[in-house]
């Protein structure tokens, strides 16, 4: 989607705890850069009433917090493993979430374009290429990080049992296919600056084509 003079949008893909994140806060400390981050607005979005009732029509009133907001953890139940339920219901949720989902992204990055201000624009979204985004984006840029050192870091950040990690790995893209499918590589590993260094190199990269 690159022309002359348009800010690059840049994909960033990654196993779950890769740090996708950290990549695109590591470039905004030397960068002028916007984040379009698709967790954050994928929970906005389920915040809009008109979602939330047509999640709750489908899966029931377990999946609806005391406060009224959607249970995340509860619905992640039911949508994350590899029985032909969950394969159903996660194809559900994806019918009712990632339409508006897509709209707002693209919104985001257009008016982001529209503004003319930034270096570039980082799309983190953990499922960018499973979902058809990669179209928004200039180049995709895989995070890297062993699988064994992913799972510690989400062990301690977030709590997660081993089952549940792998379980929710195992409904997204491999690790394999994501690497495969990417322009660059960064690999999450080493001292802070080492890493950052190689962001650095691929932002510059990734500019220096789209010009």
């Amino acid at each position: 989607m690159s022309s002359p003079n348009v800010i690059p949008v840049i994909g960033v893909v990654g196993g779950i705890g890769s740090g996708k994140s950290f990549f695109a806060q590591t470039l905004a400390k030397r960068k002028n850069l916007v984040i379009v981050n698709g967790d954050a607005v994928g929970h906005m979005l389920l915040e809009r009433p008109e979602i939330r009732q047509r999640i709750q029509e489908r899966f029931g009133d377990g999946v609806i917090a005391a406060d009224g907001n959607i249970n995340r953890r509860a619905l992640g139940q039911i949508v994350f493993g590899k029985t032909p339920d969950h394969v159903r219901a996660k194809t559900d949720l994806e019918a009712i979430v990632h339409p508006p989902l897509a709209a707002e992204l693209h919104r985001q990055i257009l008016e982001a374009q529209a503004a003319g201000q930034a270096d570039a624009i980082i799309l983190d979204a953990a499922i960018l290429l499973e979902a058809g985004w990669r179209k928004f984006c200039d180049a995709v840029v895989m995070i890297d990080v062993p699988s064994e050192l992913r799972w510690q870091r989400v062990q301690t950040t977030r709590g997660w049992s081993r089952a549940e990690f792998d379980s929710r790995e195992a409904n997204q893209m491999s690790v394999a296919d994501k690497r495969a499918a990417a322009d660059y590589i960064v690999r999450n590993v080493g001292s802070e600056d080492e890493v950052a260094q190689q962001c650095l190199q691929v932002l510059n990269s990734i500019t220096d084509e789209t010009l």
